[in-house]
């Protein structure tokens, strides 16, 4: 278990973190990293019908590949990206997204349920209601990545 404690002085303007520990390790590194792009403002450009648009993460419900093209979907639209899934998956805030197969990747925050179907694969229900099917390969990544 880790332990948090805030330092609060008005001479800290800008927020920052120091991580104590024994040794650095692959964990630590990736708190880290997290820390590191916690703050950032996060914005994809889309395209809809030639125009671009800056796509604020956090309204971002769901990527995923169709007719070998690439999409963001948003509650109100969908709009077209020029990254590939593999390059948005290292992009995007790891803590935020979470990958369900080779051609999707949805908003966490979005997930209503996780469910085994009756023809065996895993059913991934959105609170849109959409539902989308995690293949077996990535299933036990996303469920590391949820616990």
């Amino acid at each position: 278990m880790m332990k948090v404690e805030f330092d609060l002085q008005p001479q800290f303007v800008q927020p920052f973190a120091t991580l104590h520990a024994e040794q650095k390790d692959e964990e630590l590194q990736k708190l880290a990293t997290e820390i590191e792009q916690w703050g950032r403002p996060r914005v994809i450009t889309g395209y809809q019908y030639q125009q671009s648009f800056a796509l604020p993460v956090a309204e971002i419900i769901r990527i995923y590949t169709e007719n070998k093209a690439v999409y963001a979907e948003t509650a109100t639209s969908k709009y077209r990206l020029q990254q590939r899934i593999y390059q948005l998956r290292q992009t995007l805030p790891r803590h935020q997204f979470i990958q369900i197969s080779s051609a999707e990747i949805v908003n966490v925050a979005m997930l209503d349920r996780l469910a085994l179907s009756r023809t065996g694969q895993y059913e991934v229900r959105l609170k849109t209601g959409q539902v989308s099917y995690a293949s077996r390969r990535f299933v036990q990544k996303m469920k590391k990545e949820l616990d």
